[in-house]
């Protein structure tokens, strides 16, 4: 099992480093998302494939492994362990044979060994405990979002069910699931995003993430997996934002602003696909980046044979398979039939080992009850919980708590000690956890709530302040993070609803009653919990909120009344991208009084006091949100800015700019046009041209049909239209010279050919008008 997962994890490598180097700035998304998905099933697959054994490297004669026989002997009883003076330490078994005596030299420290064997089998249950969890994490989630479709408000919008959600959630997909809050975004921002999703929705986005959450299920130990997954999740991004912008009634500029309004939002569920905002820069730098040649499809058709060089490499050969299948181990055991220990009825023993700490005594146990083992290591035990401590020679003395009574046997030599301990548990106290609501109390769990101190008294206080739980691990884990009755009043006292795993929480951040004392006298006085944790992760200090509050007073209109202080969320996301009061006054005294997640934005983007100042020299002052947004977008510098000057064309407005860098609208492109007589040629007509794919050619082959004097507009539209030199030329042949424009554009849509008047003379309709075709065309249609 242990060698397949390892080879899943190499193959998953390898398709992951060749799709970063080969494949992941290709633009043949959808291609890229096949291929995807085809490693992600061959890495499962390839390692369950044995090719015959002419074409394999492995050598199919050579036996895999010989029988080996182990004789599996019972742990001996405690009473059966001597903690000799001598510098060995002697272990008596007693089974079925004669008694063989093994001598082990026993360290400063001595310590628990495991076999290979029994290692294999911790990691296997190691590995099988993750699985189990990431799968219950997933049907978790999957339920989650199956609730939220089916309680929250909807429409019905074609295949689609369009959930509404509330506060501030990024909108995603699931399936044709689609969730949004409507109420957070203007229409045209709400069109795109709905625009977004359906494409998710409808090009089955969701499945792609499934199937990486399985192989996260099985690999979830392997970080190259959750990686994997997030390059699908990306090129699923850069693909649903591709087939938008194909959308002839999407504007680019507009849509590329609407990520920027979905802005740190709380994150969706991770098996959704979303409006990702994690890689912002990136879709839109791949949005603009230029299509790729065909000529490099060959790289895709590389990872077959690069398939087969690992499947004839590290594969099996299929006669030696078969061997494979033959028992390789026989394990006899053989009944142990020492004496109990002594007469101390106990549920949970094991081992122990100890070093004395100054007056406290740092304990390891492993448990090793009905065939389990688990760990405990690093309890600090007062030294005067602890009974007399026998020195030199082996002997009992005990740890009693609440929750139970520990009976250690073994030796101290100097400040350390070893030896086996059974543990006895308090009933009353079981019958008190019982009665609290924690009825699965595995037995291993008492002795964590022992060494712990978790006492009677503190389970009562809890009850008290209204904390319950049905996990004994909660109650430890306060326990030994510091919880005090002084917490459980204080918070339950801050917010009603607390449960006992928040406070646990709050002990692990180290909140306090001065931190939020702080954030209220700052003028933070509703903070839910999870905005004061962050607040904390955040290192948000009172310092930090004067600051900002100091720098957007310099950007008060005179007469505002309105608060300076930043909400919440707001400064979480200042601060999160790093903002300081020094950039805010900044970017107020060049005209830009930004809100926080506009800040955010602003430093996602890296737009600079600098690189503001350089557009100004420019002459671009006072430019809007989104126009400097879309400038630093397209990476549009002083430099770029300074070509088209060179050549006359000056005061091109700034929406413009980034799309004569989306375009590629060069000095060179520009000078073709005003050869052709277009010295006056606009800004918005360049940017026209270049969408409808018009060309100097064509205006010059509409120009040798006597269109010399046509307006930019016309060619325009006639381009729009898909009225070619042809089309024309087929109307001059039949007598109608010099058709105007709009009468050609009403032929086109009319949809009036040559063909077509040609035909209707024939039939006796012969006249010199046009337009009375069309009427009839139209007359029938």
């Amino acid at each position: 099992m242990i060698p397949y997962l390892l080879y899943v994890a190499l193959l998953l490598a390898v398709c992951l480093l060749f799709y970063k180097l080969l494949l992941q700035r290709e633009t043949f998304y959808r291609l890229n998302r096949y291929t995807l998905l085809c490693c992600l099933g061959f890495c499962f697959l390839i390692p369950l494939i044995h090719p015959p054994a002419q074409w394999s490297a492995q050598n199919a004669e050579k036996p895999i492994s010989q029988p080996v026989v182990i004789q599996q002997v019972q742990e001996p009883p405690i009473s059966e362990v001597g903690l000799e003076d001598g510098p060995t330490l002697k272990t008596t078994l007693t089974p079925e044979q004669p008694k063989p005596t093994q001598t082990i030299a026993a360290e400063p420290k001595p310590s628990f060994t495991l076999s290979a064997t029994e290692v294999i089998k911790w990691l296997l249950i190691l590995y099988w405990a993750g699985v189990a969890i990431f799968s219950l994490n997933l049907l978790v989630q999957i339920g989650s979002t199956l609730y939220q479709a089916f309680t929250n408000p909807f429409i019905i919008d074609g295949r689609y069910r369009i959930v509404e959600l509330s506060g501030n959630k990024v909108p995603c997909s699931f399936f044709n699931y689609i969730f949004i809050n409507p109420a957070a975004y203007d229409w045209d921002t709400y069109s795109q995003i709905l625009l977004h999703e359906k494409v998710h929705a409808k090009q089955l986005h969701s499945l792609d993430i499934m199937l990486a959450e399985l192989c996260i299920i099985f690999q979830w130990f392997n970080p190259l997996a959750w990686q994997y997954r997030k390059e699908i999740e990306n090129n699923l991004e850069y693909l649903t934002d591709t087939a938008v912008l194909n959308n002839a009634d999407t504007d680019r500029a507009a849509y590329q602003l609407s990520l920027l309004k979905v802005s740190v939002p709380e994150f969706s569920l991770r098996i959704a696909t979303n409006y990702n905002q994690s890689l912002l820069k990136k879709r839109i730098a791949m949005m603009n980046a230029k299509r790729s040649n065909l000529h490099i499809l060959w790289k895709y058709f590389t990872l077959l044979p690069l398939f087969c060089l690992f499947i004839c490499a590290l594969n099996q050969p299929a006669n030696s398979a078969q061997s494979t299948n033959t028992p390789v181990s026989f394990i006899k055991p053989v009944t142990n039939n020492a004496s109990a220990y002594k007469s101390f009825d106990a549920e949970v023993e094991g081992y122990w080992f100890a070093a004395r700490d100054g007056d406290n005594m740092n304990m390891d146990f492993k448990v090793t009850t009905k065939g389990h083992n688990w760990n405990y290591n690093s309890f600090n035990v007062p030294m005067k919980d602890l009974s007399s401590m026998p020195r030199k020679q082996k002997g009992d003395f005990t740890l009693t708590r609440d929750a139970g009574t520990i009976l250690f046997n073994g030796k101290f030599d100097g400040d350390e000690g070893l030896g086996r301990f059974k543990l006895k548990p308090n009933k009353a106290y079981v019958d008190l956890l019982q009665k609290q609501g924690i009825e699965q109390i595995e037995i291993h769990e008492l002795l964590d709530l022992l060494l712990s101190n978790v006492e009677k008294d503190y389970l009562e206080k809890l009850q008290k302040y209204g904390y319950t739980t049905t996990k004994v691990n909660d109650l430890s884990a306060l326990r030994y993070f510091g919880g005090t009755e002084n917490d459980m009043r204080f918070w339950r006292a801050q917010y009603k609803d607390i449960t006992l795993s928040e406070l646990t929480r709050i002990k692990i951040n180290k909140l306090d009653s001065a931190f939020i004392y702080e954030m209220r006298n700052a003028g933070y006085r509703n903070l839910t919990l999870e905005q004061l944790t962050s607040f904390k992760l955040q290192k948000i200090t009172p310092d930090y909120i004067r600051s900002i509050v100091s720098a957007r007073k310099i950007g008060r209109s005179p007469g505002d009344t309105t608060s300076l202080l930043p909400a919440a969320d707001e400064l979480l996301s200042a601060r999160h991208a790093k903002v300081d009061s020094a950039y805010i006054r900044g970017l107020i005294n060049a005209g830009y009084n930004l809100t926080g997640s506009q800040l955010h934005s602003f430093k996602a983007f890296n737009i600079t006091l600098q690189y503001i100042d350089s557009l100004k020299t420019m002459g671009y002052s006072n430019l809007s949100f989104a126009n400097m947004i879309g400038l630093r977008g397209q990476n549009v510098t002083v430099d770029f800015i300074k070509q088209y000057r060179a050549i006359g064309f000056n005061d091109i407005p700034a929406e413009y700019l980034s799309s004569f860098k989306y375009y590629n609208i060069s000095p060179e492109f520009i000078k073709s046009y005003q050869s052709l007589g277009y010295k006056d040629i606009k800004a918005s007509e360049l940017v026209l041209i270049k969408m409808r794919g018009i060309t100097p050619d064509y205006i010059k082959s509409l120009q040798s049909l006597g269109y010399n004097d046509i307006e930019l507009a016309d060619i325009i539209s006639m381009k729009h239209e898909n009225i070619t030199p042809s089309f024309i030329k087929g109307f001059n042949d039949l007598g109608f010279k010099n058709v105007p424009v709009k009468d050609l554009i009403l032929l086109k849509t009319s949809d009036v050919t040559p063909e077509y008047v040609s035909s209707m003379k024939q039939k006796g309709l012969n006249s010199k008008d046009l337009r009375k075709y069309i009427n009839l065309k139209n007359t029938f249609n």
